[in-house]
């Protein structure tokens, strides 16, 4: 190569980092600027950009990262949120992936295991194996690491083959680790958990009969089970207000209304079931997004669309908050198969993200324009 087109390719790929740079520090400034009421829908912002190649096996592929019933958690050291996903038959890739709030780029942080076995909680490389991983998932931020707690929906599962592994990921290190196997919760299929911010614990509710909740210290590595069972209907959310130092959980399978309540302080005693006011439909509702919000100090939860919907944990008042009429951005449609740790409330912007499938944008809602208390 002469001079000249030496040259000319170093001023080319110096603007393309520029333009690279200038796109994404804007995409972020949007976001600062979002208003109260409003969504914003991060353009070019879809995790399919990021899928690997070669393709692991599964019927419908690396979207079932998200269509396969599965969630995510919000890394709020990082400012990230993570998707991880699959199972069953659907996808056999395990590769995590991280939605950056500065950059608003996808990254597919880990590759897929390459040799895959069917129906086993871990694969011959010892990683955790793709699975539906529901409201299973949680973030550490004291040690700034994340937690999976999903016992079922291992790739083409076998009947029965079912490990109670507690698989935790390492950011700094890159790598998963095992912890200390949970307990018998009942079911941890569509189980729900969430982390407490009061102990830097995760809480978790086993699901369908003889569900118990159980409490994961991640410094000691040591579960502990607390109170009696009950059945748990499969794909309800849990949010932890760290306020009044309480675990929620709203919505399941079915037609009944759910809002189930403990108070951590004393959870052997048992739960509540409070007897809430207003907009209740989100009670009724499967695999919703729920996520408390601290500068609200409000339960905020979103089902698909424009609207999301407070609960007052005072009075457990049910509110329904439609976008301001200035609003011009639709929200996304949920995902059929549920949304999960995907809505997820941004601490550093006082802002809610959510993302519903592979192939669409990711969008910002505004809830408040209220600082950190």
């Amino acid at each position: 190569m002469n001079c000249a087109a030496f040259d000319r390719n170093i001023r080319h790929s110096t603007t393309l980092m520029a333009l690279i740079f200038v796109a994404s520090f804007a995409r972020a400034g949007a976001i600062d600027d979002i208003e109260v009421g409003h969504w914003y829908e991060i353009p070019g912002s879809k995790l399919e950009a990021a899928f690997p190649t070669p393709t692991p096996p599964g019927i419908t592929g690396p979207r079932s990262v998200m269509d396969a019933w599965s969630g995510g958690a919000y890394d709020s050291v990082r400012d990230r949120l993570i998707v991880w996903g699959g199972g069953h038959c659907d996808y056999a890739g395990n590769e995590i992936y991280v939605f950056d709030i500065e950059t608003s780029v996808w990254t597919r942080l880990t590759e897929p295991s390459t040799q895959i076995v069917e129906g086993v909680s871990h694969y011959p490389d010892g990683l955790p194996s793709s699975r539906h991983t529901y409201d299973s998932l949680s973030f550490l931020p004291g040690t700034g690491e994340f937690v999976s707690v999903a016992e079922g929906g291992y790739f083409c599962q076998k009947d029965g083959n079912y490990e109670r592994a507690t698989d935790i990921f390492n950011f700094t290190l890159n790598r998963w680790d095992r912890g200390a196997n949970f307990p018998d919760i009942g079911s941890s299929t569509g189980s729900v958990s969430a982390y407490d911010p009061v102990t830097g614990h995760v809480w978790v509710h086993g699901s369908y009969g003889n569900g118990r909740l159980a409490e994961y210290d991640p410094a000691k590595n040591k579960w502990k089970i607390h109170g009696d069972s009950i059945y748990l209907s499969i794909d309800g959310v849990a949010a932890i207000d760290s306020k009044r130092h309480q675990m929620i959980v709203v919505g399941g399978w079915g037609e009944s209304n759910i809002l189930l309540v403990w108070n951590l302080d004393r959870p052997g005693r048992g739960h509540s079931e409070p007897k809430s006011k207003g907009e209740r439909v989100l009670e009724t509702r499967q695999a919703i997004g729920l996520a408390y919000d601290p500068v609200a100090d409000l339960y905020v939860g979103w089902d698909g669309g424009s609207d999301v919907y407070t609960l007052d944990p005072d009075g457990w008042v049910w509110s329904r908050v439609s976008p301001a009429g200035s609003n011009t951005v639709q929200g996304p449609e949920k995902n059929a198969n549920g949304t999960y740790g995907r809505f997820q409330y941004i601490p550093s912007k006082n802002a809610y993200i959510v993302v519903s499938r592979t192939d669409e944008n990711v969008f910002i809602y505004k809830l408040t324009d209220r600082a950190e208390p």
